[in-house]
């Protein structure tokens, strides 16, 4: 008798269902938000919510290399990475000399497991030529960034880079440090003629370099590159300086040369 009114019960609650549709879907109804709910949690970009403020706060505790790369991954992050950096203002010879006791006095402490972006580099200001924008790890690598410096008159220009050669009288009429820069790393990105002469200078201070990046130098024509005797420079990448017509290089533990551009006359 316990089988036979069970099946009865199951047939009536049928029959109930199926004379009133709308019992039927408001099942299927209530479920959905709970659906797409979990799938929204599922899928919730955090990361990207955040203000740009937190982002840069956040990519501080990283190295600068990662820091940097952060800027490839959408427009949005281009520029987080250095949002934080301190504003310096004044001429091209003040930005090299701010460049060069930033290098010697301005990074944080080597020791310290936590460094601020702003102990990581400055933004000169150049006025109405636009700015520069300095960018270091301490004793392990510096950027340069000329692309954001307007150019009226783009001339073109061979360059001579010197690294371990004898310190220039001056860094665009400033005196050199006595001391060699613990700079391993090196990225000059879009030095022009204007800035060519006193990045040379910079060059003779970097004795311990041993990765150097020439990156979108619009005007260079040609490039002499001297690393011989005691130089540990063992990699080296040019990339896009369209205009580069000459190579010539004098490098005796060069391990790694990268070149994207142009065919050219190599030596």
């Amino acid at each position: 008798m316990g089988k036979k009114s069970r099946n009865k019960r199951n047939r009536l609650e049928k029959q109930k269902i199926d004379s009133n549709p709308g019992s039927r879907w408001s099942i299927a109804i209530l479920d959905v938000p709970k659906k797409v709910d979990l799938e929204l949690q599922r899928n919730e970009d955090i990361i990207s919510s955040m203000h740009d403020d937190i982002l840069s706060h956040v990519i501080s505790f990283i190295p600068l290399k990662s820091a940097v790369q952060t800027s490839f991954l959408s427009t949005r992050w281009k520029d987080v990475w250095k949002r934080n950096f301190p504003e310096r203002k004044g001429t091209i010879d003040e930005a090299f000399a701010a460049i060069s006791s930033f290098l010697l006095h301005g990074c944080c402490d080597p020791y310290s497991e936590q460094q601020p972006t702003s102990d990581w580099g400055f933004i000169f200001n150049l006025g109405k030529l636009g700015f520069i924008t300095v960018a270091a790890e301490p004793d392990t690598a510096l950027q340069l960034d000329f692309s954001n410096v307007k150019h009226e008159f783009p001339w073109r220009f061979d360059w001579f880079l010197d690294i371990y050669g004898p310190s220039y009288s001056t860094w665009s009429h400033h005196e050199p440090s006595s001391l060699p820069v613990n700079v391993k790393t090196l990225h000059l990105k879009s030095v022009s003629c204007t800035f060519s002469e006193a990045v040379s200078s910079m060059m003779t201070d970097f004795k311990f370099l041993e990765s150097l990046t020439i990156e979108n130098c619009h005007g260079l024509r040609s490039l002499k590159l001297d690393a011989g005797g005691n130089s540990r420079l063992k990699k080296l990448t040019i990339l896009d300086c369209q205009q580069l017509e000459s190579l010539h290089l004098d490098v005796d533990c060069l391990r790694s040369l990268r070149f994207r551009g142009k065919l050219l006359s190599f030596e």
